[in-house]
């Protein structure tokens, strides 16, 4: 390798077990290793190393996450789970962009989020209930294609959408209850109460709900969880 190109690397690019760092963006290890996903991809196509990958992938705004697995690097638009669509893949590791932007960062009041769809909920910022999450352009959309809602929910602390909802679940984990939204194409958002362990799925979003008021605060063990878009 050159000397000018081994500086280079060395000034703009990190590799460890869990973090690999490019010139713009740091990636983490999710955790979701020797497996491989189809869903969401935008490119697929060789690579020599996991930096190479990364590579490819900051290449590409929309690209959140990629897989690597000695052969083939896959980039997608939304965070991959360890869901059933997986592929064994030995030796595949994952890695997500990591946040770097105003969502979930700390605020005292609305114009602290840097966001014009944002506001200041229980002293994060937050999309304004019923606006989606957009892990391509870190903005806040007020729509989102059904086939394009995924992961992370967005969490907006004692609240709820009263009542509209489409499945009521008992004695379930607030993990199970997002991922049988997540299994859902018609959830939205779920309502979770953690007193009892009820998870209500809901097929609108604050901003679609019927009603004056249809979005509640002040809720105690309630919380109001709602998809993000992979646009």
């Amino acid at each position: 390798m050159p000397l000018v190109l081994m500086i280079l690397v060395g000034v703009f690019a990190s590799v460890s077990a869990t973090t690999i760092t490019t010139k713009s963006d740091v990636y983490i290890n999710v955790g979701v290793d020797n497996k491989a996903f189809s869903e969401n991809i935008i490119f697929e196509q060789p690579a020599k190393s996991r930096l190479h990958c990364a590579a490819l992938c900051e290449q590409q705004p929309c690209c959140v996450t990629f897989t690597f697995d000695q052969e083939v690097c896959r980039g997608h638009t939304m965070f991959v789970t360890s869901d059933p669509s997986s592929t064994p893949t030995p030796g595949a590791r994952s890695f997500a962009r990591e946040d770097r932007e105003w969502l979930d960062t700390t605020c005292d009041n609305n114009d602290a989020c840097a966001e014009p769809n944002a506001v200041c909920f229980t002293g994060l910022c937050k999309c304004s209930p019923g606006y989606y999450y957009s892990q391509c352009t870190q903005t806040c959309l007020s729509s989102c294609e059904p086939s394009k809602l995924t992961e992370p929910f967005q969490e907006y602390k004692g609240s709820v959408i009263y009542p509209t909802q489409i499945l009521n679940t008992n004695n379930v984990t607030l993990e199970q209850c997002l991922q049988g939204c997540m299994d859902n194409t018609q959830c939205m958002s779920v309502d979770y109460n953690f007193g009892d362990k009820k998870c209500y799925q809901k097929g609108v979003t604050a901003r679609t709900a019927e009603g004056p008021d249809k979005f509640r605060t002040g809720w105690g063990d309630y919380n109001h969880y709602q998809k993000s878009c992979a646009n």
